[in-house]
């Protein structure tokens, strides 16, 4: 019985974990800067407005953040304590944007460079 619940438990663990890379894929259009290459891609609706941008770029190991729309969630878990996120001083970002990022490059970048945020 114990071993027949391993083997349910991992299969299912393996499965979630396929559907979740397939699910968080994407294929961005290919471009380069003086900084580098990187991947852009603009996620539209049916107006052709710009309902989300995705860029990906090479960083160095360990270096991982993320930037997402600050929703109700964020605000519950702050107001909790639970999570603490990065302030760069200007109301109209720390307002919309969450920081995912607890590395403190991000954090002197987003908070000394403008034109980064």
């Amino acid at each position: 019985m114990w071993f027949l619940l391993g083997i349910v438990s991992i299969t299912a663990f393996i499965g979630l974990e396929f559907y979740r890379r397939f699910i968080f894929s994407w294929d961005g259009e290919q471009c380069t800067s003086t900084f580098g290459a990187y991947e852009l891609e603009l996620v539209t609706d049916k107006h052709e407005d710009i309902t989300k941008i995705r860029v990906a770029v090479e960083l160095q190991k360990d270096f991982r953040f993320t930037l997402h729309p600050e929703g109700t969630i964020e605000r519950f878990f702050k107001w909790l304590r639970i999570t603490k996120e990065h302030q760069v001083n200007v109301s109209e970002f720390d307002e919309k944007v969450f920081i995912e990022s607890d590395h403190v490059a991000v954090q002197q970048v987003l908070s000394n460079d403008k034109s980064a945020r």
